[in-house]
């Protein structure tokens, strides 16, 4: 069993009806449904992570991939 951690937080009264009616959709608590938004929003981070270390996506250019064929051809030397 994981352990649980108890924890405190002041929501604006908005946020705090949006979660109440989003747990009263989903058949859950309202705590259930902080738990759930929480752990959507970890996912979220770890699925978006980007791996500096391989380099990708730091070439310095944001035309690269509409460029594709042009910066081949100048690497191969044709024409």
């Amino acid at each position: 069993m994981a352990k649980t951690v108890t924890i405190s937080i002041e929501l604006p009264a908005d946020l705090e009806a949006r979660l109440r009616a989003e747990a009263e959709q989903h058949g859950i608590s309202f705590e259930d449904e902080v738990v759930r938004r929480l752990a959507a929003d970890e996912d979220e981070r770890k699925s978006s992570r980007t791996f500096h270390s391989a380099g990708v996506g730091t070439s310095g250019h944001h035309d690269t991939a509409r460029r594709a064929r042009e910066l081949l051809r100048e690497e191969l030397g044709e024409q």
